[in-house]
């Protein structure tokens, strides 16, 4: 449960980082890190669908949600 929210919360801060270097137009490093947001939010959905299936926590259920919103939110940011 700590590592799904852990990893939510890292990819909606890379997210915002990723955007933010994206509008100023800074290509370094940092912004080739924070283009993996999506993977991370991916590993938060999966991580917590362990967590709600197995341990059949209500907790977990709602990070799983969180998680597929926040996947769902990304691509559809990322491609329009």
């Amino acid at each position: 449960m700590l590592l799904a929210g852990g990893a939510l919360f890292l990819s909606l801060v890379m997210y915002g980082v990723f955007t933010v270097r994206h509008i100023f137009n800074n290509e370094d490093v940092l912004i080739r890190i924070a283009a993996w947001h999506l993977p991370v939010a991916g590993l938060a959905a999966a991580l917590s669908l362990h967590a709600s299936v197995k341990h059949r926590s209500n907790a977990g259920l709602g990070l799983l949600v969180c998680s597929v919103l926040a996947v769902l939110f990304f691509l559809f940011f990322s491609t329009s």
